[in-house]
């Protein structure tokens, strides 16, 4: 979808100007599927709508409550804004900063764990700071290289492990405040009209 967005665009961009310009991104070599639609507000300034959809198959995966999960899967989901801030917007080569919000929600299974049957979902909110760098072709795509960097994270978790006729049975609430500081890097490719 990417690639047809950069053939119906034609024509030779300039780096720098994305104000008033709409663009798709997406990312490539990354553990699930991330879009993002983007508008340019001024040449250094960029407002971008983020969605994520993953899927783990969870054979010996960790569940953020229950521990290891057995057969399983994990599924997850987060939407948010996102305003980037390039530091040298006129140039090719552009490092930025961002500024996000996501809405997160997740669902594990795992039918035959260790200790009975496991199931957990969770709804929260993260804020956080990312950074890159971007590579804008003469064309009117771009590629880039970025990472979250901070992370807060609310998050509300529901879990039941059906352990029949044992002590390990459980239905609960919790609630987690997490931070996380450190790198996740990604390539992106971004398409601007």
């Amino acid at each position: 979808m990417l690639y047809l967005a950069v053939l119906l665009c034609g024509g030779v961009a300039h780096a720098g100007p994305i104000a008033g310009k709409w663009g798709i991104g997406a990312g490539i070599l990354a553990d699930g599927g991330e879009l993002s639609l983007i508008r340019g507000i001024s040449d250094r300034t960029a407002w971008a709508l983020d969605a994520r959809l993953t899927y783990d198959d969870a054979t010996g995966a960790t569940d953020y409550l229950y521990g290891v999960l057995s057969g399983g899967h994990r599924l997850s989901a987060a939407v948010g804004p996102r305003l980037r801030r390039y530091t040298r917007p006129a140039a090719d080569l552009s490092p930025y900063a961002d500024l996000f919000a996501r809405a997160t929600v997740a669902s594990a299974r795992s039918p035959n764990g260790p200790t009975g049957a496991v199931k957990s979902t969770s709804a929260g909110a993260e804020l956080g700071l990312g950074f890159g760098v971007e590579y804008f072709t003469p064309w009117k795509f771009s590629v880039a290289a970025h990472t979250d960097f901070l992370t807060a994270r609310y998050l509300r978790n529901h879990g039941v492990r059906d352990a029949a006729f044992s002590p390990l049975a459980f239905d609960g609430w919790t609630t987690q405040y997490t931070a996380d500081l450190g790198l996740s890097p990604r390539v992106l490719l971004r398409a601007y009209f």
